[in-house]
């Protein structure tokens, strides 16, 4: 085809006229593009949002935010395709959704109904009586429950439950009520009554006296009752080991100084060989009887009794010579030991008892 030279030379012309014509067709093409662009670019991460911030984008300037800040969505800036946060120590930036990660929140509570609550709380509360039994009785394996006679009843009941005044009652008592006077102070013993003795102070309050511990009981019954702690100790430990395995009656048949040369034995002693020691105790003398529990010790190869091991278990024999008015004094401390430790106590058994109580009382920390 042969295009005339008059259309070749009006074609500059025809593109000027088509070149307006395009540009004033894109000026409202170009509007409209910018519309859909912003519709794109919404807030997809809600406000109130929590971030954790990243690290700043490579070639972005960088604020004052850390690595592993925390931070909450404020807002949204379109035009800038950038979220407004805020931390907690009031830090505030603008951020590319790149720079941050949306931490998950955890999972709402499923609100449950008063039935299904009470429900639960039921099966919570049987939960914690087995729990509450089984640590009894795991308590009771290391340490048996305490058992009260009927004497000890009596005792309490006498006094309308108060267990310190009946404390104070058959102390004054002494060999007589050993075995109720036992059982009260190990009564107090296990709950700690004797830190419920109070004086006020300066300032006019009451305050206990003597401590929950052992330094505070031992404290009590020597202050309050006027009994040695050695002393108080034997009561305690007769009536702790025998009220678990046998009968009051049993024991009554039996002196309370060969009871206490029984103690050692507490470990052996079981509600099968107990009537056979009381037996035995009850038909030979204290000191054939101290004799027979140092052999059954020694059987049984027993570490940290009195009476010691196989290897240590020995008798060692002193001879003391004194003159008159010296062994009259000796024999006022025996006489005075036995008031205490019992009336069928033999001169070595005194002698271990004043002895023993010397080395106590010269030993004990100082006041103040």
């Amino acid at each position: 085809m042969t295009v005339s030279k008059k259309v070749l030379a009006n074609i500059p012309a025809l593109c000027y006229s088509l070149s307006r014509e395009c540009w004033v067709f894109r000026l409202p093409l170009n509007k409209h593009y910018q519309q859909y662009n912003m519709a794109k670019k919404k807030q997809i991460i809600p406000d109130g949002t929590k971030v954790k911030f990243i690290k700043y984008a490579e070639g972005m300037p960088e604020g004052d935010l850390e690595a592993g800040a925390m931070l909450t969505v404020t807002g949204y800036d379109p035009e800038e395709d950038l979220y407004n946060v805020e931390g907690k120590d009031g830090i505030e930036d603008s951020l590319d959704s790149e720079e941050f990660e949306v931490l998950k929140e955890k999972p709402k509570a499923e609100e449950k109904s008063a039935e299904d609550l009470e429900s639960e709380a039921e099966v919570l509360e049987d939960e914690a009586k087995v729990l509450e039994e089984e640590a009894d009785e795991l308590l009771e394996s290391v340490v048996p429950k305490f058992k009260k006679t009927a004497s000890i009843t009596a005792a309490l009941k006498e006094h309308k439950g108060d267990a310190l005044d009946a404390a104070y009652d058959y102390a004054e008592r002494k060999e007589k009520t050993v075995w109720v006077l036992g059982g009260i102070l190990a009564f107090i013993k296990r709950n700690n009554l004797h830190s419920e003795v109070v004086e006020e102070n300066d300032e006019g309050i009451e305050v206990p006296v003597y401590g929950s511990d052992l330094t505070g009981f031992n404290q009590y019954v020597k202050d309050e009752l006027g009994l040695a702690p050695r002393t108080a100790d034997y009561y305690v430990n007769i009536y702790e080991c025998f009220s678990q395995i046998t009968t009051e009656s049993a024991i009554a048949k039996v002196g309370w100084t060969k009871l206490r040369e029984l103690i050692p034995l507490k470990e052996h002693l079981t509600k099968d060989n107990v009537g056979d020691w009381l037996k035995k105790a009850k038909d030979h003398t204290a000191v054939e009887l101290h004799d027979y529990v140092t052999e059954e010790l020694v059987s049984n190869d027993t570490e940290g009794s009195v009476h010691g091991s196989r290897q240590t278990a020995k008798v060692e024999t002193f001879h003391l010579a004194a003159p008159e008015d010296m062994a009259t004094n000796w024999r006022k401390a025996f006489d005075t030991a036995r008031e205490v430790i019992g009336a069928e106590a033999t001169e070595s058994a005194c002698m271990d008892h004043i002895i023993t109580e010397w080395i106590a009382v010269h030993n004990a920390p100082e006041e103040g």
